[in-house]
């Protein structure tokens, strides 16, 4: 079905991401200061009017599943499931799904769900990711429609992050350890000619997730859930110099993973009936870039993508002879074309972004329960967005200002229900203003716009679509539209006590109203429907309020950081003030101190999450009565990087190793969020003891 498209989209590419040097304190610790997601060219983190988070590579390797590395950045929550790789659950900002959250893999765009709401890896590598940026908030003016939650863009390695100084080849082997069930190893060879013209990357990766240890000896009914994962990537990426302002890049990435596991995670420990799963992801890029050194006017970048993913499952429990088979399938293209001119006008600099894009989406699913197929009336679905937008960085004196809007047009068509089909257009402005009213001291406040259409299942989704739900369609469903106020200050300090030391803080207030908002409602005053399920039906809230605080802080002296940060979150309904997602208010601290003649880091955090304020407390499901957790929960983990080579030890091949390890709940504490209840099973994992060895040559 993507061949078709491919004519489309051949002129375009993912923009190659120029990454400025990170600020490095004397030691290892590595404070990366240049973002590019939230204003698509390079911007100071810190002068950034908004939340955005960088996730660097040391990072990632304290948990072999992104989410769990995500769970560190304020106002993402990843600790709903804490459980299996395949079913991590997340949100951003209160929103966890793909129509409300884009996701990003060098461009490509990711259901985080799929349409069987379970799979919240993003099918991706965290050993194959150089860095992971995170935008909260309103941000459709440069991204189009969804991005009410925020944006998460995963940026993958290439060539360069496997050759030092200039060499013609290298390689790489590396393999993890988790004491919890998991195992994982890795290869890698990388190369360039002599002129560099030409270069290469060729990764593999096969790691295998086991039965999954509780915490603090589980539940009263489990203290392990029964899960069987493998997973493998491949991925190639070839460059080409074209000049040294060209370059063009294409790249290929396969994600598979085999699954037995239980229908939904953790809500379903006892697997003796498993689920039987396979899940594919397929992401062909061209990129290309083309930046003249003598005309500031120019620095285009152009890209296309091609991406296909399925996930397919059977469940059969012939004690009560109910048999389930379960397909989802979606297939995307795009084509996107950005260039950032940057210029005078008198006295006033100008960082113009510029850009149109193109989007394409298929959805198609199959549901047989006992051989009858069910009839979804909203698959096989297409989406097609078109959008184009403008933005100008303008820096006058102590001012930089913000101004910019973005114009969409988007269809939706159903192939066998002409009545779900729509068609609409939303405009989506931004403007924000930075002041830095003394050395390093900046204040910072913007107003956004962002805007997210039904999607076809939500309007026409009808029937026994899955084992928990019989769907009434809604056909009168209303867009959604999120506008947003943040403000708030920044401060950094390069020498704040010492010439050596440097201190940053940053704390954003944003204030949202979410218009016609829409949520799945069960409806149990219907009663059971004829497959013994809850009739549920998407509806519009008449409206949602979001407001919250994030801070972050980090301070550094020669070997030694410091961090810092802090989240506040309500989402609720402005008519009912009932919470439309449960949060618990968070502090996180963490420590980190390099000794530098053995080139070793060791390092320490403490997360806390506060008894969180539940309204509604509880919730009827059937007949039955759920309370949300009320409880506080406190978490630590140490970890420690040993880059050998820094040692400066004869310790032949190991030379060129890193040496990653530590140990997450360190206490073995139980932790179960807001979201859940006090009867869950998903109380996270046990005590967890990793090591992770990278050996280059």
């Amino acid at each position: 079905m993507v061949k078709k498209y491919l004519a489309v989209v051949i002129a375009a590419a993912i923009a190659n991401v120029a990454y400025a040097d990170n600020h490095k304190p004397q030691g290892e610790v590595e404070h990366e200061t240049v973002v590019v997601v939230g204003n698509r060219v390079d911007t100071e983190q810190q002068e950034y009017v908004g939340s955005v988070d960088i996730v660097t590579e040391d990072e990632l390797a304290t948990s072999a599943n992104l989410m769990d590395s995500l769970s560190n950045v304020p106002g993402i929550n990843a600790g709903s499931d804490l459980g299996r790789n395949i079913g991590q659950q997340f949100n951003i900002r209160g929103f966890n799904d793909d129509d409300r959250v884009i996701i990003m893999q060098n461009g490509v765009p990711r259901s985080s769900a799929l349409f069987a709401n379970q799979i919240s890896s993003f099918r991706s590598d965290t050993d194959l990711l150089k860095r992971v940026e995170t935008v909260k908030g309103s941000s459709s003016i440069l991204y189009g429609s969804g991005a009410i939650g925020g944006v998460i863009s995963m940026r993958l390695k290439d060539a360069s992050d496997y050759l030092e100084n200039d060499e013609n080849f290298g390689a790489m082997v590396g393999g993890r350890y988790e004491s919890n069930n998991m195992h994982s190893y890795r290869g890698a060879i990388a190369g360039q000619n002599d002129s560099g013209k030409l270069d290469f990357v060729l990764y593999g990766k096969q790691a295998n997730f086991g039965d999954i240890k509780l915490a603090d000896g589980g539940t009263d009914l489990y203290d392990t859930v029964g899960n069987d994962e493998s997973t493998k990537t491949g991925y190639a990426n070839l460059g080409w110099n074209i000049t040294e302002e060209q370059r063009l890049a294409f790249g290929l990435y396969h994600f598979h993973s085999d699954v037995e596991t239980a229908w939904n995670t953790l809500n379903h420990p006892d697997t003796t009936i498993p689920v039987v799963g396979e899940l594919t992801q397929t992401d062909f890029t061209i990129n290309y870039n083309y930046a003249p050194f003598d005309n500031d006017l120019i620095d285009l970048d152009v890209a296309s993508y091609v991406s296909q993913s399925k996930y397919a499952r059977d469940y059969i429990n012939s004690a009560i002879n109910r048999n389930i088979h379960y397909t989802n399938e979606e297939s995307r293209a795009g084509a996107s074309i950005k260039n950032v001119a940057r210029f005078y006008t008198g006295s006033v600099y100008h960082t113009a972004v510029m850009g149109i894009d193109y989007h394409y989406r298929e959805d198609d699913a199959s549901y047989l329960s006992g051989g009858v197929a069910s009839q979804f009336h909203t698959m096989p679905s297409e989406y097609n967005d078109w959008g184009i937008y403008i933005q100008d960085l303008i820096e006058v004196g102590d001012w930089e200002f913000t101004a910019g809007a973005r114009y969409d047009y988007f269809n939706r068509k159903v192939e066998n229900n002409p009545d779900a089909d729509f068609t609409g257009d939303a405009f989506s402005p931004r403007i924000a203003a930075s002041y830095e009213v003394a050395t390093g001291l900046h204040l910072l406040g913007g107003y956004s716009v962002a805007f997210r259409a039904p999607s076809p299942h939500e309007t026409g989704a009808e029937g026994p679509l899955n084992i928990h739900y019989w769907y009434l369609p809604n056909p009168d469903l209303k867009p959604e539209t999120s506008e947003e106020f943040e403000g708030g200050i920044s401060y950094v300090n390069n020498a704040l006590f010492t010439q050596d030391d440097r201190f940053a803080l940053k704390l954003m207030y944003f204030d949202a109203n979410i218009n016609d908002m829409i949520a799945l409602e069960t409806l149990p005053e219907l009663g059971e429907s004829p497959d013994q399920s809850m009739y549920a039906q998407y509806t519009n809230i008449d409206n949602a309020k979001r407001k919250g605080v994030e801070l972050t802080s980090t301070y550094d002296l020669q070997n030694l950081s410091l961090s810092a940060s802090y989240e506040h979150l309500d989402l609720y309904d402005k008519e009912t003030k009932e919470k439309v997602t449960p949060f618990a208010d968070k502090v996180r601290l963490a420590a980190a101190y390099t000794f530098q003649n053995v080139g070793l880091t060791l390092g320490a955090d403490v997360n806390h999450w506060f008894e969180p304020d539940q309204n509604p407390e509880s919730f009827m499901w059937g007949t039955t009565e759920y309370f949300y957790v009320n409880d506080s929960y406190t978490q630590a983990n140490i970890s420690g990087i040993w880059r050998i080579k820094e040692s400066r030890l004869p310790l032949g091949v190991l030379n060129d190793a890193t040496l990653k390890f530590g140990v997450n709940n360190i206490f073995d504490g139980q932790y179960i969020n807001a979201e859940n209840v006090t009867t869950t099973s998903k109380v996270g994992q046990e005590t967890n003891y990793y090591v992770d060895l990278d050996l280059r040559f």
